[in-house]
């Protein structure tokens, strides 16, 4: 059994080939792990999931000043609960949510009820759905882009050309490589007493760091051990300049306008902060 043990931890801990599995489903329909990822979602003060809602009330307010809300047709590809479209909601917008996460998305359609605005929501995976069509803007926040393979980008990029109306944009984040800088190689594992973020039964859970520098990617990696079953996490994380994700956007036939801080909306000034841009077809 130690035997067995340690050949399976050591597995665990093998540098895997980058964007080599994706589990990104597991994260928004297990039931549990949807859950807390809500809770995680809702909390005001945290920027682990949706930022904090003083930063999505700042990044909704700079939007409409400059691509103006009112009466615009929106989608947001991965709307979590609903925080942004609700408050583009409250400004005109005509507004649509999509979402792996039901959980996320049964809080949104009472949230948006209890509020008295027309939100549409969708359970959808947006890499393969059915998409609304003929949006002026289209919205893909909080480094969701940065989570995808390099072979699920482009299509998704003509997916979202498909979905927009002529004149529309696509609004969206990336993270930058100074968020690399305190990342590390790094390995650690707990033991969870009952109804942790991975379960709600007791549960061993290991995290392991892997980075690639040269390709500006990371990985952290979750091995998840209950009485009951075992699973694991794979949370992958592309880093883009402004010139990459600008090579890339022209590959799909985008051009960039423009080139922003997330919470203020003006010029990106480099370093750690996501840097959020507003992209054209051409």
């Amino acid at each position: 059994m130690s035997a067995l043990l340690y050949a399976e931890l050591n597995h665990f801990r093998a540098r895997p080939e980058p964007f080599s599995v994706i589990t990104t489903e597991v994260l928004w329909t297990d039931p549990h792990i949807a859950r807390q990822m809500l809770a995680a979602h809702l909390a005001p003060d945290s920027d682990g999931a949706s930022r904090r809602h003083a930063t999505i009330g700042a990044f909704v307010g700079w939007v409409d000043a400059r691509l103006s809300l009112s009466g615009k047709r929106v989608t947001d590809l991965g709307c979590g609960p609903g925080l942004y479209l609700e408050r583009m909601a409250r400004r005109g917008a005509v507004a649509t949510g999509v979402d792996l996460s039901a959980t996320a998305l049964a809080h949104a359609r009472c949230s948006a009820a209890e509020a008295g605005l027309a939100v549409t929501y969708m359970v959808a995976d947006y890499l393969k759905d059915p998409l609304p069509e003929a949006q002026d803007i289209v919205f893909l926040i909080c480094g969701d882009y940065c989570a995808l393979a390099p072979d699920q980008r482009p299509p998704l990029l003509r997916r979202i050309r498909h979905m927009l109306a002529p004149g529309g944009v696509l609004v969206f984040d990336v993270c930058p490589p100074g968020q690399m800088a305190n990342l590390t190689d790094d390995f650690e594992g707990n033991y969870v007493c009952g109804n942790g973020f991975w379960s709600p039964d007791d549960c061993f859970a290991f995290r392991q760091n892997h980075l690639w520098p040269d390709q500006c990617i990371s990985l952290e990696h979750f091995l998840v051990a209950t009485p009951h079953r075992q699973f694991e996490i794979f949370n992958w994380k592309q880093y883009f300049t402004p010139a990459t994700i600008a090579e890339e956007l022209a590959r799909a036939a985008f051009v960039v306008e423009a080139q922003l801080e997330f919470d203020t909306g003006f010029a990106w000034q480099g370093g750690a902060t996501p840097l959020t841009l507003i992209a054209r077809p051409i």
